[in-house]
This record gives structure tokens, C-alpha cells and sequence, in this order.
């Protein structure tokens, strides 16, 4: 958990090799289903066309699919799930977590990260 900048995709990058398990990146669900152009890819595909978040319920399927996989059984990363408090009580019907991490930094830092600039202290 965290905000957007704090570095969540690059620690699970760097963690889940060394733990033998995947990152599971809800981004990149939603990107692979999209480019596979299966149904539920065009149904994702007329949300994002039109500006709007896809459902949790697509969402869950996609989670719920991907944690079924060969990979996942030892353990896995979620990278950008549960976005919500609705997407984390389902996901709690799927899978209980053994651990969450949350990664803080100052505000100040986090907005140099986004905006690309970098000051040295």
C-alpha cells in the first residue's frame, strides 16, 4: 500500500525474484486482457475509451483468474490491488493475506518523484 510515486512497483520488482514469486499487477491484467481482445478485454477496452474505471467485479474476475495460476500458489505480490475498501472485503472472500506492507514518505518527496525532479540533500 501506498501512494502513487512511493516506489511500490519497483520494490515488488526487485522482492518477488528473490522470494521466487510474481508480482501481480492489476495494470497489467487489465493491459494483457485488452491486448488478448477477448470479450472481457472489449468490455475493458469501452471503459478506458471512455474515461471510466473498470468495475471491481472485472477487476476481482481477473485477480481471482490470475491467483489460480501455477506461479501464484507459493505466494505472490499485488501490485495495485485493492485500489478500494470494497475490492479488499471481496478479495478477503478469495485469499487471506499474510502480510501487507505500507510504504510512506514524506509529501514533499513524493511530489519531487512524480514531477520527475530531484534535489540533493
Amino acid at each position: 500500500l501506498g501512494p502513487p510515486g512511493v516506489g511500490k512497483g519497483t520494490y515488488a520488482s526487485r522482492i518477488a525474484p528473490k522470494l521466487d514469486i510474481p508480482t501481480i499487477s492489476t495494470g497489467d491484467l487489465v493491459r494483457a486482457e485488452i491486448k488478448r481482445d477477448s470479450a472481457l478485454g472489449k468490455q475493458i477496452k469501452e471503459f478506458s475509451s471512455t474515461g471510466k474505471l473498470v468495475p471491481d467485479d472485472i477487476i476481482l474476475t481477473m485477480v481471482r483468474a490470475r491467483l489460480q495460476e501455477h506461479d501464484a500458489k507459493r505466494g505472490y505480490i499485488l501490485d495495485g490491488f485493492p485500489r478500494n475498501a470494497s475490492q479488499a472485503v471481496e478479495f478477503d472472500k478469495i485469499d487471506t493475506l499474510d502480510l501487507v506492507v505500507n510504504f510512506d514518505l514524506p509529501e514533499w518527496v513524493l511530489l519531487e518523484k512524480i514531477s520527475g525532479r530531484r534535489y540533493t540533500i
